[in-house]
């Protein structure tokens, strides 16, 4: 009987045209017998391969019945090998009272790479198309090359296929079905029912059945149609320049071309830029917005934030919006880089002179566009844009006026580049200056060019700071310098991460400042600079926040109280208490001292447990204590300091309760807390 054959070794396949081909069967006993397929997986079958001496990476599960009936007895069930076995009896499985598989259609077969690897596992390539961009889809799978079933092949899995190869995800076209000359006999089937999200960087990736399981034949191979991606995401380009080293800035993104925000965009992530895209970066700077128009066609998203690290610039990493958004088209922002090293050059694109005179630190303003000189119209020309020349041509104390034109000669003959420049102050280079027409689209005649005279000396800094009519250093109404003009600041808006950036400005960073609206340490005088002021609180000047022209009196001018320095002589210590107007020592209007001066407390929240941290704080602490609401012992006449005051009632200060930020409040003084104390 042949199930009688005594067996040389544990495993043989049987019943295949290759001794590396066929079905499993396995030694019980001294007797041949099969397995089940019930779990039977690569895994599995990389076991087989390996204790037959053939490689395991690239085995392949095989449909037994393609070699035939197998004989014996069903040796083994529920087989679940981890794959990096050395025996199939070492791999978990059923014991062999416990088969349930008695009918040989469900024996298992493997076929076993031989030789070495001919390909990279996941790779894919494309045979028998066209061109480049077609084929039959074939898969490397453990060093051996395969075909893949068409069977819920779709767009989504071609998308796949498409980017893995390294063209577009966009328009990818699925085939099957003898669309493409089909595999030969010898090829396997190694994927069948693939079922692809669409944004998967491998097949492997995408659902399917087990690797080289199917029911399928070569006439089923599956095919895609590709396009060429027309880019990659996260790498740059500039667009629409005067030359090459400048121009609008894109970057693409889902291999669309998207265009990038000028807010919060600075002249170090410019240089960022220049970097990635291979072009010299030392005294790059972006471009006003809008500067380089808008893209002829609109992608779906604008990039709205973009961060370049310097140790890796070509690492950016990015958001995006849709629009409408806070940004639009109008707000696209360029990038200059500079000409790079032996370029033969007139000048390079931003440089700045006064000429037409031999006067010193006067004449007619030219700059330089695309390796040209030109003039500017006096349009929208402002003292921001008079004192950047000054302080650029010579030096930062040095400021400048506007002078008559006519005074110079030679300006006739030059192109007029710019036209509406309005400077806020804060610029590096003019061609960042918002709101600026280029080249034709100026309206102006050499009699309007832009001419100054550099002799005038700075009274203060651009965004300097200086408090007024408080007791101490570190408190009053805000004075900042723009313009060499000191002015006030307009409290629309005005709340405490404005304050602090002041106070931080100021160098009393010990402690949290204090909002201060309706100019309450008197009103300043000269114009209102800045209104509607919003900053984030890690900005170095105000000037660095977000603001606007104002439409305020300077009655709504705002000031500050800054930590006061720790050896400063102040009235009372910071996080002192103490009772006022009571008809005695236990009892008052609760007031407490920051920074040197004495406020009060609002009776928003305010409770008993409250009035105990007070009373304790006071050292009264025997008895209970009870809060007082509205006033109840008359109103105070100075701050209100504390708003919303939470306290469990063993806090040792009342600044240690909850409650809103110092300065913070709703309120007024019919609202000023008290206590009676035990």
């Amino acid at each position: 009987m042949r199930g009688e054959w005594k067996c040389v070794s544990e495993v043989r396949l049987g019943g295949g045209a290759t001794p590396n081909e066929g079905r499993v069967e396995i030694c019980l006993d001294n007797h041949w017998g099969t397995l089940c397929d019930n779990g039977w997986d690569l895994p599995d079958a990389q076991v087989v391969c390996r204790q037959l001496g053939y490689r395991p990476e690239g085995a392949i599960t095989a449909r037994a019945r393609r070699y035939g009936e197998g004989f014996g007895r069903v040796h083994l069930d529920n087989l679940n090998c981890s794959g990096s076995e050395e025996r199939l009896y070492d791999c978990q499985h059923s014991s062999f009272t416990e088969v349930t598989c008695f009918s040989f259609e469900s024996d298992v077969g493997v076929v076993c790479p031989v030789g070495d690897p001919v390909c990279t596992h996941g790779d894919l390539r494309l045979q028998d198309g066209d061109t480049l961009l077609e084929g039959r889809v074939e898969i490397c799978i453990g060093g051996t090359w395969g075909s893949v079933c068409d069977d819920l092949w779709d767009d989504r899995d071609a998308a796949v296929a498409c980017s893995q190869l390294g063209f577009s995800r966009i328009g990818a076209d699925a085939a099957g079905y003898r669309t493409f000359p089909v595999a030969t006999a010898d090829v396997p089937i190694l994927l069948d029912n693939l079922q692809c999200v669409g944004t998967e960087s491998s097949l492997l990736d995408c659902r399917a059945t087990p690797i080289g399981t199917h029911n399928c034949g070569h006439h089923e191979d599956a095919g895609i149609y590709c396009r060429p991606r027309p880019c990659i995401d996260g790498t740059l380009r500039l667009n629409d320049g005067f030359n090459p080293s400048n121009g609008r800035l894109e970057i693409c993104v889902n291999e669309v071309w998207a265009t990038v925000c000028g807010t919060g965009f600075t002249d170090e992530m410019a240089a960022a830029a220049c970097t990635g895209m291979g072009l010299p970066s030392d005294g790059a700077f972006r471009s006003a917005e809008g500067l380089f128009g808008s893209p002829s066609s609109e992608g779906p998203f604008y990039v709205v934030d973009i961060q370049c690290p310097p140790a890796r610039p070509t690492n950016c990493t990015f958001t995006t919006a849709t629009p409408p958004g806070t940004c639009t088209h109008e707000n696209d922002v360029g990038v200059f880089c500079p000409v790079a090293e032996g370029t033969p050059t007139l000048c390079t694109t931003g440089d700045i002179r006064l000429a037409g005179t031999f006067r010193p630190q006067q004449g007619r303003v030219e700059i330089c566009i695309n390796n040209q000189w030109g003039t500017i119209c006096d349009d929208s020309w402002n003292q921001h844009s008079v004192n950047f020349v000054c302080t650029s041509l010579y030096d930062q104390s040095i400021v400048g006026e506007m002078v008559d034109p006519e005074e110079f000669s030679g300006g006739e003959d030059l192109p007029i580049l710019m036209d509406d420049v309005k400077c806020r102050g804060t610029e590096s280079n003019l061609l960042s200056c918002p709101q600026l027409q280029l080249n034709a689209s100026h309206d102006c005649t050499h009699m309007e060019d832009v001419a100054i005279s550099c002799n005038g000396t700075r009274r203060c800094r651009d965004g300097e700071i200086m408090l007024a009519g408080g007791q101490y250093e570190s408190e009053g109404t805000i004075q900042i310098c723009i313009d060499d003009v000191w002015g006030t600041v307009c409290d629309d808006l005005w709340d405490q991460t404005d304050a602090g950036v002041v106070c931080n400005v100021l160098g009393y960073t010990n402690g949290s400042a204090i909002a201060l609206r309706g100019a309450h340490f008197g009103e300043g005088t000269g114009p209102i600079h800045l209104d509607n002021v919003i900053c984030t609180g890690s900005e170095n000047s105000l000037l660095d926040c977000r603001y606007s022209p104002h439409n305020c009196g300077h009655y709504e001018d705002a000031g500050v109280i800054c930590p006061a320095p720790q050896d400063a002589d102040t009235n009372c210590t910071n996080g002192e208490v103490r009772l006022a107007d009571g008809d005695n020592e236990y009892q008052g209007r609760v007031e407490v001292c920051l920074h040197g001066n004495w406020g009060t407390v609002c009776d928003d929240r305010w409770d008993n447990r409250d009035a105990r941290v007070v009373c304790n704080q006071l050292g009264y602490t025997g008895g209970v204590p009870f809060s007082v609401t509205r006033a109840g012992f008359g109103r105070g006449s100075g701050l209100i300091f504390l708003d919303n005051v939470d306290c469990d009632g063993t806090e040792p200060n009342l600044l240690q309760c909850r409650g809103n930020e110092p300065g913070n409040h709703n309120c007024g003084p019919s609202e000023d807390a008290g206590v009676y104390c035990p």
